[in-house]
């Protein structure tokens, strides 16, 4: 009778094991794909010129994350507008002065160039035309100027249409606010397959560009620094 008893407990003590287990394993995931990313993602501000000269421009704060290691950084389009004064980027304990390259506000992607004194470390691109719903993310950058910053969520939908040219946006819950403008949407294999871009009038409903797309625009950003577009 006591072997028989013994069963059963040792059942539920394994299951126990495999749960905690699960959830560590779990845990450790998010903590690695932080570990990874943050010295990939950019802090950035942008400084506009006054068009008045008793007016105090207001700068504006984003996040971008790197795309090759000479020093181009993808980020939002909308970030960058009117006359702008200066471009500041703090990458992990370097702070960095950088250019706009080319923006285009239709699929809200822009790129940067910065002047590294040495090779920065890039980040592994996903297809975002692999991407599930219910999938894990995390989404990494500066809301409120807040850097290194990570919240997680999963997908909540795709091909979202939110106005722009492309009507194929990822939806996410993870939490993003301004200023997560221009980063990163990881995925549990710590590739990128967003760039958080917007947020809807409601709580933790987010939308990204997807990496597929960024794939396409900024290879035109570098060499032409627009999208040229058939009509």
């Amino acid at each position: 009778m006591k072997r028989k008893a013994f069963v059963p407990v040792l059942t539920i003590i394994l299951i126990l094991f495999g749960f905690a287990y699960a959830r560590a394993g779990f845990h450790n995931t998010f903590i690695n794909i932080f570990e990874k990313a943050r010295d990939s993602v950019a802090s950035i501000t942008v400084k506009p010129n006054s068009s008045s000269p008793n007016a105090k421009p207001t700068d504006l704060k984003g996040s971008g994350f790197v795309w090759t290691s000479d020093g181009y950084i993808i980020s939002a389009a909308h970030l960058f507008q009117g006359n702008i004064k200066e471009i500041e980027i703090s990458i992990g304990q370097k702070v960095l002065r950088g250019r706009l390259v080319g923006k285009d506000n239709n699929t809200d992607i822009a790129l940067v160039k910065v002047e590294a004194p040495m090779p920065l470390k890039t980040l592994q691109f996903g297809n975002s035309d692999d991407i599930k719903v219910g999938e894990w993310v995390a989404a990494i950058g500066d809301p409120f100027g807040l850097e290194d910053t990570m919240t997680h969520g999963i997908i909540s939908g795709k091909k979202r249409n939110i106005g722009l040219v492309s009507d194929e946006f990822i939806q996410h819950d993870a939490a993003i606010n301004p200023g997560n403008s221009g980063g990163p949407l990881i995925n549990t294999r710590n590739e990128v397959i967003g760039m958080n871009t917007a947020i809807a009038n409601g709580n933790n409903t987010g939308f990204a560009v997807p990496i597929n797309l960024i794939k396409i625009i900024a290879p035109m950003l570098k060499v032409y620094g627009k999208v040229v577009r058939s009509w």
